[in-house]
């Protein structure tokens, strides 16, 4: 068995399958990071793409709406570099609350996408 250090952070609005959200992350015993972010020590087996695993569990345990948003960030190693990769398993991106505030920056997507 390995595991996957996955940090996790979660936007379901008000009105949020929260309880069944909270079941799978203490399930997994997450560590809380602060507002609406969660560290899970995820098992998978050799073979398996542990993210694709993951959202399939989410999907299965957790009711989303359209409006949901879970994000996760990981370590990977590609080419023997250690990489980091961050991708939305739930939802998409938003204009941000602060966008418009500094300027000459420009947007930027992930590095990767499932």
């Amino acid at each position: 068995m390995l595991i996957k250090f996955i940090w996790m952070t979660f936007d379901l609005g008000l009105k949020g399958d929260y309880e069944n959200l909270y079941f799978w992350l203490d399930s997994y015993n997450a560590q809380e990071c602060g507002l609406s972010t969660a560290l899970i020590k995820y098992p998978f087996q050799k073979g398996d793409n542990p993210i694709e695993k993951l959202k399939q569990e989410l999907l299965e345990n957790v009711e989303f709406k359209e409006t949901d948003r879970i994000y996760i960030v990981w370590r990977d190693v590609v080419s023997g570099k250690s990489v980091t990769r961050g991708i939305f398993l739930i939802g998409k991106r938003k204009r941000s609350p602060w966008e418009g505030f500094a300027s000459g920056v420009d947007f930027q997507e992930d590095i990767d996408e499932l």
